[in-house]
C-alpha cells in the first residue's frame, strides 16, 4: 500500500497509509529538512514516510524524544542527532512575581515573536513560524505571553498545560534587550500561568550549550533531570 500525502509544503503535510498516520513540517524556516511526527503506525510506516520525504525535502528528523520512546524510531532507521537537556520545576513551591509587565499576546504580536525567535537562536535551534504555531497547539490549553518596551514586543513565551504537567514550550527575548530581567519575568509569568491552570509540575528543554538559559532556569527553582531528550535523524539504508 502506498503512502498518500496531503498538504502544501512548506505548510504541514499529512501522510497516511491505511490506518497509519503521520504529520510532517519544515524543521524551521531556515534549516533544510523535515520534522516527522508519528500519530499512529509501525516502524515500517515511519521508514516509508521518511524515505519519501527525504527524497523530496532533504533530511528527516524526529521530534525530541525520551529514551523510552525511541525504540520504534531506531527500528525505522533513525539515529541520534541532537540532544536536549530536560528541566523540571515543582509548581507547589513559591513562585516570585515577574518584575516586568507580562501580558497575553495579540494576533498582531505573532510576527514579532517569529522574528525574535529567529534572532535569538542559531539556525538549527530555531522553531520558525510553523514550529511556533505547533507549540501553541501541542497541549489542550496554551497561552502566548509577551513583554513590551516602547510598545514593541521585546520578548515572548509560549506555555501550555496537559493534565497536571505544564510545558514551557518557548521563551525568547530580543538580543539587544537581553540582560534586563525580561527573560526571568517571562519564566516567572509562565510558571504562575501553569500553576493557575492546575499543573503541579513544569517541564522545559534547552540545548546543552545554552548555559545562560540553564543558569536562569536553575536560579528559578528548576532542576536538570538525569535523562534528557534526543532528536533522531533518518539514515536511509
Amino acid at each position: 500500500m502506498t503512502i498518500t500525502m496531503r498538504g502544501n509544503w512548506p505548510g504541514q503535510l499529512t501522510l497516511r497509509r491505511g490506518w497509519a498516520k503521520a504529520m510532517a513540517r519544515p524543521w524551521n524556516d531556515d534549516f533544510p529538512g523535515v520534522q516527522l511526527r508519528l500519530v499512529r503506525g509501525s516502524a515500517d510506516f515511519v521508514t516509508a514516510c521518511s524515505t519519501e520525504l527525504a527524497a523530496e525535502y532533504g533530511q528527516v528528523v524526529s521530534p525530541p524524544l525520551p529514551s523510552t520512546n525511541q525504540k520504534l524510531w531506531v527500528e525505522a532507521g533513525f539515529r541520534p542527532w541532537l540532544y536536549l537537556d530536560l528541566f523540571s520545576r515543582d509548581l507547589h513551591e513559591r513562585i516570585e512575581p515577574p518584575s516586568a509587565s507580562i501580558i497575553t499576546g495579540e494576533a498582531t504580536d505573532w510576527d514579532a515573536a517569529i522574528a525574535i525567535d529567529r534572532l535569538s537562536f542559531e539556525t538549527t535551534w530555531r522553531l520558525g513560524a510553523t514550529g511556533l504555531a505547533e507549540s501553541r497547539e501541542a497541549t489542550p490549553r496554551s497561552s502566548f505571553l509577551v513583554t513590551r518596551i516602547d510598545d514593541a514586543v521585546a520578548g515572548f513565551t509560549i506555555v501550555g498545560v496537559s493534565g497536571s504537567v505544564s510545558y514551557l514550550q518557548r521563551v525568547a527575548v530580543r538580543p539587544d534587550l537581553q540582560g534586563r530581567g525580561l527573560g526571568r519575568s517571562l519564566v516567572r509569568a509562565s510558571l504562575r500561568w501553569g500553576q493557575k491552570h492546575g499543573a503541579s509540575t513544569m517541564l522545559l528543554n534547552t540545548q546543552p550549550d545554552n548555559t545562560a538559559a540553564a543558569g536562569l532556569y536553575l536560579s528559578e527553582g528548576f532542576v536538570r533531570l538525569a535523562s534528557g531528550l534526543d532528536v533522531l535523524k533518518f539514515e536511509a539504508s
